[in-house]
């Protein structure tokens, strides 16, 4: 899993199987973020990755849900829903944001 915050990218590992859900899977990112140093941005105020957001093809994200943008171009809350369900078994990319500065993009 690729998490990314603004331009800076690191890469991380996280053990997942295919009940796994995103939810899950974002917890597990949050605590490794939490316990390695070299995961953290250098400004304390975006310190804490709250907010995810799953790239599959060009779309702009709606609302504060997590959601998979599917070939029909639907939107779909995908939070709750495990990699076996979403059919994922290949690599996901998954990007990280401040809130505030999501709510400055939203402008």
């Amino acid at each position: 899993i690729n998490s990314f915050e603004f331009s800076t990218v690191f890469y991380m590992v996280v053990d997942v199987n295919e009940d796994t859900t995103l939810k899950q899977i974002q917890e597990q990112i949050n605590q490794k973020i939490q316990q390695d140093n070299k995961y953290r941005p250098v400004r304390s105020k975006i310190a804490l990755f709250d907010r995810m957001r799953i790239y599959c093809y060009p779309h702009q994200q709606k609302d504060m849900n997590l959601t998979f943008n599917d070939k029909q171009g639907e939107d779909l809350i995908i939070a709750e829903q495990t990699i076996k369900e979403l059919k994922w078994f290949d690599e996901a990319e998954i990007s990280y944001y401040n809130f505030a500065q999501y709510q400055q993009w939203k402008k």
